[in-house]
């Protein structure tokens, strides 16, 4: 028994345990969950908070986007409305978002404002005594003050008011009475009451309105929107207690703005909108066409002053008038003296018509004149007075010749032309009338010749094309040039002239062989220069732009060198370097040449990487930057760089049309079957030189003449040899003299099934490729030196290994065949 007891009291003990355990996650589980939520919550009220503004622009967009749906989706009677709508004079003022007829609730209580039922009221004591009540008025129009008693206060106005309650009050404020009081009372509304207000007839919301009480009639019509397009605008009647109290013209308001028929409403009045009887349409050149209300005894004079007058533009002694008859529309003429007696019916339309965009009384004169334009034309001008009305003639006026531009009754123009070269205006032969809209033309002589210009290239600062002026000497074209280059010649000048007399010979070539000073030289001075002249500026004789080439390596003084000679070699280039050194490795010596593909600077972009030099240098120097001298050439060399790079974008324009050119070669190539090159284009390439056979025997066919931009590079002892391609593993290896061709390769696990033997080749270090030389069945490898390369090519299309299977196979296959083909 005591066992039993104490295994129950045991489980019992671990069902708390557990219980315990259980509670404790859930616990832990459930302030997770609310931390979470919590922090879900605020990361939800945050993008709540993010999101809004972009919400309201999102349901304003949304907004805007439907009114323009809906507008696109009217129908045609939809439609006429609406143009009524923008056409009906008044109307908009009510339907406008940024006009606005609501009440003004903070002003000051208005003396006239009759008080009713719900009004609360403030009573301001002041003066010698002091003292306030706050009181609202009752459903029976009464008030109760203290020691007063009740007061009756509806119907009467603020002022009427005032004066009553000083009465009653002046029981208990002995200040108020007498002839000089010295207490008085204030009497305002803080809070007013609404009113009831009716609206029927033709007008947008009809109905009945809880309005304050402050509110006139425009307030009323506003918050109703106002008349429709049936209603009248002239004629807005107010009903109170059953009888009319108003009668409200709304253009008076619009055209003129009197507010004098705006009454203050009262509670049950109403408001009533009648159909218009008589509206007339206005068109066409005045200031605000549209639909107007018409009143009987109003005539044509009054629309017109509607719609705002005639426009700058319209014809105001006649306007049209199309009136709708018994079976059709009659059309009409008004003259501008019967304005005033015209009276208009309901559907007449009256159209004002533009004046001719013609000038009936002008003169136009163009050309060489000091003030060409249109001038006033008058009875008896002449050609003369014209002249003289636009300041008279200018110098290169070509008078032989003034053409005058008459226009006749039908409209066709003629051309007559004068003469006013000898100034003599008494002849009216010339001298002649002018008719309205007439146009005198006076050429100038510039205009009437070709444009003469003369070309100057070669060894100049600005190469190029000026115009020739008159008497132009050769010297003049030179210094308009910026002078010669150091390089130009004064001895040869050549000189293609335009050749007018011999139909055989195209130009004529002068040359120029005397001069020693292309600037102070007196022959340049005596040349005179003829249209289209081309000069040809020479280079001296021996004068040649300088260029670098540059050695590597194992000499004494590698780095770049002027070439100081014509035919300069290698071996001239080493000795100026004072030699080789003793680690050099001849046979390993290469020369790097620049292609054709070389992106080399032009000679103008070479002379602006100059100056840009000169100016940095300059500049380095704060102090000495800022000397006039300094600053004169700073000025002079970006003149200079401006001018070339002019020439620069030229010279890319044809680099650019030379690619063009060579790409439609290629394509011309490929087009005839031929096998298109697409290896990259190379810019340097390497020379082949036996250097050991150069020093060995200078001046020889092995020593080359260096070009601009050669680069010689002698290393020292290569130690290795390379193999790649068609092997198992390409890899540089110890260069070993016993060793061959077919070694090397083994070294590099052999060749691959795909490598093509045949055509292996082996580059040794200077850039000479030899390849495999055979004889009958002898092949005889190159030999292998310090520095080489062996290239195995990779035969792509590799032919499938024989197979014995296959071979047995086709054998069966050809013998059954023979078989059954003999037992047919």
């Amino acid at each position: 028994m005591k066992k039993m007891i104490r295994m129950n009291i045991a489980g019992f003990k671990k069902c708390i345990f557990s219980f315990w355990v259980i509670a404790g996650i859930f616990l832990l589980s459930t302030t997770n969950l609310m931390a979470q939520s919590k922090g879900e919550n605020s990361e939800n009220q945050k993008a709540v908070s993010d999101t809004q503004i972009l919400k309201n622009q999102q349901q304003r967009k949304e907004s805007s986007l439907s009114e323009e749906k809906k507008k696109a989706e009217l129908t045609p009677e939809e439609k006429k409305k609406a143009e009524i709508e923008k056409l009906l004079f008044g109307y908009n003022i009510f339907h406008n978002n940024v006009v606005s007829f609501e009440p003004n609730l903070n002003m000051a209580t208005p003396k006239d404002y009759v008080v009713g039922p719900k009004d609360e009221l403030e009573l301001q004591v002041y003066g010698i005594a002091q003292n306030k009540y706050e009181v609202t008025v009752s459903k029976e129009g009464r008030i109760s003050l203290p020691d007063i008693g009740i007061v009756q206060v509806a119907g009467f106005t603020i002022e009427a008011l005032q004066s009553l309650l000083t009465q009653k009050m002046s029981i208990r404020y002995a200040g108020m009475r007498g002839p000089s009081p010295n207490t008085f009372l204030q009497v305002s509304l803080t809070n007013i009451r609404t009113i009831k207000v009716n609206m029927v007839g033709e007008i947008a919301v009809p109905g009945t309105y809880s309005l304050p009480s402050y509110v006139n009639v425009f307030n009323a019509l506003f918050a109703a929107g106002g008349p429709t397009i049936k209603g009248t605008f002239r004629a807005v009647q107010v009903f109170r207690n059953n009888k009319p109290v108003a009668e409200i013209d709304l253009y008076e308001f619009i055209l003129n703005g009197k507010i004098s028929q705006n009454i203050r409403l009262e509670d049950n009045d109403v408001i009533l909108i009648k159909t218009s009887t008589n509206k007339v349409t206005l068109r066409g050149e005045v200031r605000t066409p549209g639909i107007f209300e018409m009143k009987n005894g109003e005539n044509l004079q009054d629309l017109l002053k509607f719609g705002g007058g005639f426009s700058e533009s319209a014809y105001k002694q006649m306007v049209g008038l199309l009136r709708k008859g018994i079976l059709e529309n009659e059309y009409y003429d008004i003259v501008s003296a019967n304005f005033s007696k015209i009276s208009l019916i309901d559907g007449d339309i009256v159209g004002v018509n533009p004046i001719q965009d013609k000038i009936s009384n002008r003169v136009i004169i163009s050309g060489s004149v000091l003030r060409p334009g249109q001038y006033e034309w008058s009875k008896g001008i002449r050609v003369k007075d014209l002249v003289q009305k636009a300041g008279g003639f200018k110098g290169d006026a070509f008078l032989k010749n003034i053409l005058v531009y008459r226009t006749k009754y039908d409209l066709t123009q003629e051309i007559i032309t004068i003469d006013l070269s000898k100034n003599d205006f008494s002849d009216t032969t010339n001298n002649i009338l002018l008719n309205k809209d007439d146009a005198v033309s006076i050429k100038s002589i510039i205009d009437l010749r070709e444009e003469f210009y003369v070309q100057i290239n070669g060894e100049i600062n600005n190469a190029g094309t000026y115009p020739l002026l008159d008497k132009m000497s050769l010297y003049d074209l030179v210094l308009m040039a910026g002078g010669g280059k150091y390089s130009a010649s004064g001895s040869y000048i050549e000189i293609a002239r335009r050749n007018l007399n011999d139909p055989n010979k195209i130009s004529e070539i002068i040359s120029i062989k005397d001069n020693k000073s292309m600037l102070s030289a007196d022959t340049l001075k005596k040349i005179i220069l003829y249209p289209f002249d081309n000069i040809f500026i020479r280079n001296t004789p021996g004068y040649y732009a300088s260029y670098s080439v540059e050695v590597k390596g194992e000499v004494i003084l590698p780095g770049q060198y002027v070439v100081d000679k014509k035919e300069m070699r290698i071996s001239d280039l080493i000795i100026r370097a004072g030699g080789i050194t003793k680690f050099a490795y001849l046979d390993g010596a290469t020369l790097l040449r620049r292609t054709k593909n070389f992106n080399t600077l032009s000679v103008t972009e070479q002379e602006n990487e100059r100056l840009n030099s000169v100016k940095q240098n300059v500049s380095k120097d704060n102090l000495l930057a800022t000397t006039e001298t300094n600053k004169y050439l700073n000025q002079r060399i970006d003149s200079k760089i401006n001018q070339n790079s002019s020439s620069i974008n030229f010279e890319r324009k044809q680099k650019e049309d030379d690619i063009t050119k060579q790409s439609l070669i290629k394509d011309n190539v490929q087009l005839k079957g031929k096998e298109e090159n697409t290896e990259t284009e190379k810019r340097q390439e390497l020379v082949a030189i036996n250097l050991a056979s150069i020093l060995k025997e200078p001046g020889s066919s092995n020593d080359l003449v260096l070009k601009e931009g050669d680069i010689l590079e002698i290393p020292e002892l290569l130690e290795t040899v390379s193999i790649r391609g068609g092997v198992l593993y390409p890899v540089s290896v110890k260069y070993e003299s016993n060793l061959n061709f077919k070694d090397y390769v083994m070294r590099s696990g052999g060749y691959v099934p795909k490598a093509d033997r045949s055509r292996a080749i082996v580059i040794q270090a200077n850039g000479k490729v030899e390849v495999q030389k055979r004889f009958l069945f002898f092949k005889r490898y190159p030999k292998i030196l310090p520095g080489a390369q062996i290239i195995v090519p990779v035969d792509p299309v590799v032919k499938a290994p024989f197979s014995y299977e296959k071979g047995l196979s086709l054998i069966t296959s050809t013998l059954t065949l023979i078989f059954l083909l003999r037992n047919l």
